[in-house]
């Protein structure tokens, strides 16, 4: 890959997970599909923090961190929808 096409495509990872972030934000407070916190969705504990904690934890989470977050909220759903 040349230098011009690295330069110019390195700025938008920040942006993917800024995004990221904020799909995220909203299943923190409750799983979109259920309207609820079941217990068996890999999010619940994050959930069961209050606020303040939920946010603080959540403001503190790395690329990694995130993205396992999402591709677990993401197999989670698919394992529901797939049961309904």
């Amino acid at each position: 890959m040349d230098q011009t096409k690295t330069t110019h495509m390195s700025p938008a990872i920040p942006h993917r997970i800024d995004d990221l972030r904020a799909a995220l934000v909203s299943v923190l407070e409750l799983c979109p599909l259920a309207l609820c916190d079941a217990e068996v969705c890999p999010l619940h504990a994050f959930r069961l923090l209050n606020r303040a904690e939920r946010i603080q934890k959540f403001d503190s989470l790395e690329q990694e961190d995130l993205i396992q977050m999402a591709a677990f909220h993401h197999s989670y759903l698919g394992f529901k929808l797939s049961l309904d």
